[in-house]
């Protein structure tokens, strides 16, 4: 008998970004992971990306990644503002990092109100690595994406990490399990008093019992003929 049987295994993401914002204001005078960014300190932001996969049995292969950085508005605007070449990577890891300018997206964000009438909007920079990965794992073939996004809220002078998620998720470290379904043999079955046995061993259990009723069979004929012939004697 045939039965599927999944082969699990997890894409793993961590997302950091970092910036000198000079004296007085942030702790170490460096913006930090789950910092908000005050743009009248500091522009520039290191925005890195740490990838893997894993899974029970090792993992081989390899992939790409692009970057995408989009913005967006509540009402569905929306404008794609930088996109990364694709790079390629070998194994199961990749390290991701770009520097962004949000001086930039805020000057962006208003020249839109500028140009639409349109200033009561509340604006977010999504930051979205595109992972292609093509592997294997246990003999089975992986070909997946993974596409995390870190989300910021624009306003005028700060930008700031959106950390609201409806599944409660971790938005500096997102994760994502899937599964390959690979078809096995497995043995049969059959129930002997309520009590699952395969089925070849059930057959070997039939031939003992065979023999076994065989040779009572010949102990009884043998019996037989020796009564037999001690009344012949007599």
């Amino acid at each position: 008998a045939t039965a599927v049987t999944p082969i699990t295994y997890f894409h793993n993401g961590t997302f950091a970004y970092s910036s000198n914002a000079g004296q007085g204001v942030y702790d170490g005078n460096n913006v930090t992971s789950g910092d908000p960014i005050f743009t009248a300190l500091t522009c520039n932001v290191t925005m890195a990306f740490e990838y893997a996969i894993s899974s029970e049995q090792p993992v081989s292969g390899g992939g790409s990644y692009t970057v995408t950085t989009q913005l967006t508005s509540p009402n569905g605007w929306h404008r794609t503002v930088g996109q990364t070449d694709p790079v390629t990577f070998e194994g199961t890891s990749a390290h991701i990092a770009q520097v962004i300018n949000f001086c930039d997206l805020q000057a962006y964000v208003q020249r839109v109100q500028e140009t639409t009438g349109i200033t009561s909007q509340r604006y977010q920079v999504h930051i979205q690595p595109v992972v292609s990965f093509v592997g294997s794992t246990a003999g089975a073939v992986i070909d997946d994406k993974f596409t995390p996004t870190l989300t910021f809220n624009v306003e005028d002078n700060q930008v700031f990490l959106e950390t609201t998620a409806a599944d409660g998720s971790d938005p500096l470290n997102p994760f994502k399990q899937s599964a390959i379904p690979t078809i096995g043999a497995v043995a049969n079955t059959f129930s002997l008093f309520g009590v699952k046995m395969p089925v070849q061993l059930g057959r070997i259990l039939g031939l003992l019992g065979t023999v076994a009723a065989l040779l009572l069979m010949l102990a009884g004929w043998l019996m037989h003929r020796k009564a037999s012939q001690m009344d012949e004697e007599t």
